[in-house]
């Protein structure tokens, strides 16, 4: 006789924390975009984390789309288009999926890799050390982005 056995989840998963999408386009996307963005960095689909940016990573397709929403001036001038709402949107999961729900906000990947050792980040990669220190301004951003807040951070 067969029976049949119930499986329960004795750690279902957590709810993944809710951060500010608004936030992250204006404050934490730059920062991202400016810092990590580079091909030998996360501008590459060969790493974990990927960041896209304009003139570098970019989504198939969309950077069709961000040219046609160009001015005819900007086109010519050569300037790379902006970002498209799924490109953000990307970038925005890809942070997100960096956050391990339920672990400090300082033990956060996002923000201790790119933090110097000599400040109690982690290594990185050689010369990887994107701030100097946990009171960068760029740092505090990204952290305040991890602790919840919002608009603010925009300013």
């Amino acid at each position: 006789m067969l029976g049949t056995f119930g499986c329960t989840l004795d750690n279902p998963p957590e709810a993944m924390p809710a951060v500010s999408r608004a936030a992250f386009a204006c404050a934490v996307q730059p920062i991202l975009a400016r810092q990590c963005s580079m091909p030998a960095c996360h501008g590459s689909e060969a790493r974990r984390l990927r960041v896209l940016a304009p003139g570098r990573l970019r989504l198939a397709g969309e950077l069709a789309k961000a040219t046609t929403a160009q001015s005819q001036e900007d086109r010519e001038s050569g300037y790379h288009p902006a970002l498209t709402q799924a490109e953000i949107d990307f970038n925005y999961d890809q942070a997100r999926a960096m956050i391990v729900p339920g672990q400090p906000v300082q033990d956060c990947a996002l923000l201790n890799r790119p933090l110097a050792v000599s400040a109690g980040g982690m290594y990185h990669a050689a010369g990887g050390d994107v701030f100097p220190s946990a009171l960068d301004a760029e740092y505090l951003k990204i952290k305040g982005w991890l602790l919840g807040l919002g608009p603010e951070l925009c300013k």
